[in-house]
C-alpha cells in the first residue's frame, strides 16, 4: 500500500472502520488530474521515467496538474479497498491503468463503474482497427480498454539434460514425465488467474492439478534468470515467467522459448477513464499511445496491432469473469495450492526465497 495510507480501525484493532480519504493519503491529489498505474515489476522503473517527464512538462503549462504516485511504493490493494466500499466516482482516479483481473471483476470495479458508465475503456484507434474482432466483441462488451498483452513464456533451458528436445504443447507438459521440472514466477499462497483459467478450459481441472504437481520451485523472475544455463543443482529444464521478463533473458544464456500449440494467453493491460473526465484527460491519454510510451510497452508486452493473425490467442470471456470470477478464482487457487508440493519448494527456500 502506498506509505501514506492511514486506517481507522475498531477499538480491538482486528477491523477497519474507515480509510482515510484518498485524497487525504498519497493515492490522490485534490484538484489534480489523477493516474494510478499497477504494472508488472519490470516495467514500473522506465513507466516511472516516463510518466515523470510528462508530469513535468505538462505541469509546467498548464494550471491543473497531473499527479501519479509513485508506483514503486503503491500496490492496487488501497484502491481496491476503496472500490470495495463507495459507489462515487469521485473518490476514484481519473485514470486507471491495470493489468490484474481480481481489481476489475472482484472488487468489484466492473459492476459499479463501467456498467453504470461512470468510467469507460479506452483503446487508441489504430490498435483497435488491428484487433481479431474476438477480442474487440470481449472488450466491447466490457466496456474495458487496452494498452498491450502480456503473457507467460515457457523457457527450456538446453543446458539441463535428459529431457525431450521437442516440446510441442502444454498437452505434453502436463504429464508426469515432467514432474518437478518446472519453475515459476509465481506466490506460494495464490494462484496465477489467467494461466488456471487457461488450464481448466483446455484440460479441465486435471490441466490444474498436473501444472501444479509439476512444479519444483517458485522464484522471483530475478532468481529464475540467473539460474539458467549455470551450476547451480536447482535450476530445472522448464521455466514459467512473465514475457516481460522473458525479454531480460541474456542472449549468451542457451535457452529456447517455446512455441506451443495451443498458442499464447493474453493478460490484458486494461485502460480506463472517468467518463466526466475524459475531454480533460486528453493530454495524458495521448501521452499513453505516444510512440515512448508505446516503445517501452513493447519491451516484452504484445501491442494489439501487433498480434499475428497466423498466430493463436486465449484470453478470458470478460462475461464470464463478470459473474464468476469469485467462484472460480476460489476453485482455482484450491486446485493449485493442495496440489503443490511445498516440502520439495520449502527444501530450496534457501536459495534466493520463495515468492510470498
Amino acid at each position: 500500500m502506498c506509505k501514506t495510507t492511514k486506517f481507522i480501525y475498531s477499538p480491538d484493532n482486528k477491523d477497519v472502520i474507515r480509510m482515510i480519504e484518498p485524497q487525504e493519503t498519497g493515492m490522490m491529489r485534490h484538484g489534480a488530474l489523477n493516474v494510478y498505474a499497477s504494472l508488472p515489476c519490470p516495467m514500473k522503473v522506465p513507466f516511472r521515467q516516463l510518466m515523470s517527464e510528462f508530469e513535468n512538462e505538462y505541469n509546467a503549462t498548464h494550471l491543473q496538474k497531473v499527479y501519479c504516485p509513485d508506483i514503486m511504493d503503491c500496490s492496487s490493494e488501497e484502491l481496491g479497498f476503496i472500490v470495495r466500499n463507495t459507489t462515487d466516482p469521485e473518490r476514484l482516479p481519473d485514470i486507471i491503468i491495470a493489468n490484474n483481473y481480481e481489481f476489475f471483476f472482484e472488487y468489484p470495479f466492473a459492476e459499479k463503474f463501467l456498467q453504470t458508465g461512470h468510467f469507460q475503456g479506452y483503446t487508441n484507434q489504430s490498435d483497435w482497427n488491428a484487433m481479431p474482432e474476438s477480442l474487440k466483441a470481449n472488450f466491447s462488451r466490457s466496456n474495458l480498454g487496452v494498452l498491450c498483452f502480456g503473457s507467460r513464456s515457457v523457457v527450456y533451458d538446453l543446458t539441463v539434460k535428459g529431457f525431450p528436445a521437442d516440446i510441442h504443447s502444454w498437452r505434453q507438459l502436463l504429464t508426469p514425465e515432467f514432474e518437478d521440472t518446472f519453475t515459476i514466477h509465481g506466490h506460494v499462497d495464490k494462484a496465477t488467474f489467467g494461466l488456471m483459467y487457461f488450464l481448466n478450459r483446455n484440460f479441465g481441472f486435471d490441466g490444474i492439478i498436473r501444472y501444479a504437481k509439476n512444479i519444483a520451485d517458485i522464484k522471483h523472475f530475478s532468481q529464475i534468470i540467473k539460474r539458467m544455463c549455470s551450476t547451480n543443482e536447482y535450476r530445472t529444464p522448464i521455466n514459467i515467467l512473465p514475457d516481460v521478463a522473458t525479454a531480460k533473458i541474456p542472449s549468451s544464456k542457451k535457452v529456447h522459448v517455446l512455441e506451443l500449440e495451443e498458442g499464447k494467453m493474453l493478460s490484458p493491460m486494461v485502460l480506463v477513464v472517468k467518463t466526466s473526465a475524459i475531454d480533460k484527460c486528453a493530454n495524458i491519454l495521448k501521452f499513453l499511445c505516444s510512440e515512448p510510451f508505446r516503445r517501452m510497452l513493447s519491451l516484452g508486452c504484445i501491442l494489439p496491432d501487433a498480434l499475428s493473425k497466423d498466430k493463436p490467442y486465449f484470453m478470458p470471456d470478460f462475461d464470464t469473469l463478470s459473474k464468476n470470477y469469485a467462484q472460480m478464482n476460489k476453485e482455482f487457487n484450491a486446485l493449485y495450492l493442495n496440489n503443490l508440493n511445498m516440502e520439495k519448494i520449502n527444501l530450496r527456500a534457501t536459495d534466493g526465497g520463495v515468492c510470498k
